[in-house]
């Protein structure tokens, strides 16, 4: 499944130590559980993103992940 080869690029990229990777595969899992109708599990992956984002400098990440945020938060109310 789609969920499953994000795992698997997570880890892998965790494996590496490659932060840009890890966080890129992180705001892929954040956009696909909030395409899912899960925004608890969606803000979870993009609050690791934007942490990530936010270490390494990568202004594009940082955007995704509090555009995922802000659109989690808006699937809650």
């Amino acid at each position: 499944t789609a969920i499953a080869y994000l795992h698997q690029a997570l880890a892998m990229a965790q494996a590496v130590g490659d932060r840009f990777s890890e966080g890129t595969a992180l705001g892929n899992l954040a956009a696909t559980y909030q395409a899912m109708a899960q925004p608890e599990t969606a803000v979870q992956y993009a609050q690791q993103h934007l942490e990530i984002a936010l270490e390494i400098g990568d202004r594009a990440g940082e955007v995704r992940a509090r555009e995922i945020l802000g659109k989690a938060e808006i699937r809650k109310l």
